[in-house]
């Protein structure tokens, strides 16, 4: 499916009208190994455009879970910045790549590079609130599958974009088959961890 034709499932149409972003521009010629992103050519354009389409099929045709953690409080429903979240997610890559020492392309600290871009070239599209959410989306996708310390788990998990963090985390690694078991892990690690953090029960 054409990126155009994607947008139109974003919450902001405004997107439309954007696109392309300069921030992507060449992303059909920025690789990643093909263990961490083996979607099509492996490159960027194959892996935002996949992690697109999957973001889609969640909203259009699956019931999205709430990961709720403290089920007695109200928390934010994101689900309708899905699209854009998994958009920008990686906006920082083509700022960030480096030929590492085994002639693969790396890409440290491309989630902080990549919220500092969203917050400085698009958050105005936004309101405070939403924009703050895909902000903290984009600075955590890493750290939701590396972060072990109870109190930093319980800090991503209390955050009211959680959720949302969580369905990014999915369509980021939708190609890798493995990834999905440790996704449902993931999930029950934040969820002992904040209910341990704060005193509660699971």
């Amino acid at each position: 499916m054409r990126m155009n034709t994607m947008l139109k499932y974003a919450s902001k149409t405004k997107l439309q009208e954007l696109w392309p972003f300069p921030e992507y521009a060449g992303w059909e010629s920025i690789f990643h190994h093909p263990d961490w992103h083996p979607e099509g050519d492996h490159s960027l354009k194959a892996h935002i455009t996949t992690s697109m389409s999957e973001a889609r099929h969640y909203l259009t045709t699956r019931p999205i879970i709430p990961l709720v953690i403290r089920p007695n409080e109200i928390r934010g429903n994101y689900w309708y910045l899905l699209m854009d979240v998994v958009l920008f997610h990686d906006i920082g890559k083509a700022a960030t790549v480096k030929l590492n020492d085994k002639g693969h392309n790396s890409f440290i600290m491309h989630e902080k590079v990549g919220a500092e871009i969203f917050r400085d070239n698009y958050a105005h599209l936004y309101s405070d609130d939403d924009a703050e959410v895909i902000e903290f989306c984009i600075r955590e996708h890493t750290n939701w599958w590396n972060v072990k310390k109870q109190g930093k788990s319980a800090a991503l998990a209390d955050h009211r974009g959680f959720d949302l963090l969580c369905y990014l985390c999915w369509c980021d690694k939708i190609a890798l088959p493995n990834k999905k078991d440790e996704w449902h892990e993931r999930r029950a690690h934040f969820r002992t961890a904040h209910a341990a953090h704060y005193g509660e029960d699971e």
